[in-house]
């Protein structure tokens, strides 16, 4: 799948707004006193469910009627940092005909593949191509106004060590089964010398790992749930588990076959990764600020 435009422009998106009683108003809210109309916010919000309809997104069902929800809240969101940015552009004279502004769209078309999987993306955000280009002129002036010093990225490394390094992993195998008697019984088997693997294709519930023999790969702390992160973590490289572990979905018996430790990140090797990381958050915070000084109204 081709770089979603979702991803692209996320950054200024992010923020989670409380709507209601948009159906009764004329408009939906007002941002700075600007009106976004009824009309305007049911235009979007009938594209994007086009958009999404387009892929087989059902919202007839139970879970449609969920995400069609979730769906309204976002498009007026969308609409609404959307005319946030619109005042910014116009406050700051920022001109969207710069040929820089054409060059990220069309840089940004290219990743979508066809200009109606572009257009698509657009709606399902409640945007507009200006729209867009709005954003664009804006983001590149906040971008070159933005400046970073080196005790600012070093702060941020020192902040964020464990994004950048490896955390401490176990790499193990697993059978799962419905009840204890059945753990105790396989462990018996294992006992006598029965595979692991064997055991785990024949007996094992998950059917995402029994195929592979109860492969679960490596997985770092927090991967799991807490009861079985525990007993593998625990366990020693080579063993199995010596009673059952039991979790929400049944009784493991766990196998280690690796246990890594936590290597930390060397700072030198991943400063820029860094120095990009930190910028994005700079400019993130321009984009909360403007929604943190709007003056917003809901109908």
């Amino acid at each position: 799948m081709k770089k979603s435009l979702v991803g692209i422009v996320s950054i200024i998106f992010v923020m989670i707004l409380a709507v209601s009683g948009c159906a009764s108003s004329k408009w939906v809210a007002k941002v700075n006193g600007t009106a976004i109309s009824l009309d305007q916010y049911n235009t979007r919000l009938n594209d994007a469910k086009v958009s999404y309809e387009k892929q087989q997104v059902d919202f007839t069902s139970e879970d449609g009627k969920e995400n069609l929800a979730q769906l309204k809240n976002q498009i007026l969101d969308f609409m609404i940092m959307n005319e946030i940015i619109s005042q910014e552009v116009q406050k700051l004279g920022l001109k969207t005909d710069d040929p820089k502004v054409s060059e990220k769209e069309t840089e940004l078309k290219q990743n979508m593949g066809t200009e109606e999987q572009f257009l698509d993306e657009l709606k399902k955000m409640g945007m507009t191509e200006p729209d867009l280009q709005k954003y664009l002129a804006l983001n590149l002036k906040v971008t070159a106004d933005t400046q970073l010093t080196d005790d600012e990225v070093k702060a941020y490394f020192d902040n964020n060590a464990d994004k950048y390094g490896e955390p401490e992993q176990v790499r193990a195998r697993h059978i799962l089964v419905a009840t204890e008697d059945e753990a105790n019984q396989i462990i018996a088997q294992l006992k006598e010398g029965g595979n692991f693997e064997e055991l785990a294709k024949e007996k094992s519930l998950d059917e995402g790992s029994k195929g592979s023999g109860g492969n679960l790969d490596f997985f770092a702390r927090g991967q799991m749930v807490p009861e079985f992160e525990e007993a593998a973590f625990a366990q020693k490289v080579g063993e199995y588990s010596a009673q059952p572990v039991k979790t929400q979905v049944g009784y493991h018996i766990i196998f280690v076959e690796e246990h890594k430790q936590a290597v930390s990140a060397d700072y030198a090797a991943v400063k820029d990764t860094v120095a990009k990381d930190a910028m994005d958050e700079k400019i993130q915070n321009y984009y909360d600020q403007l929604k943190k000084n709007a003056n917003m109204e809901y109908a």
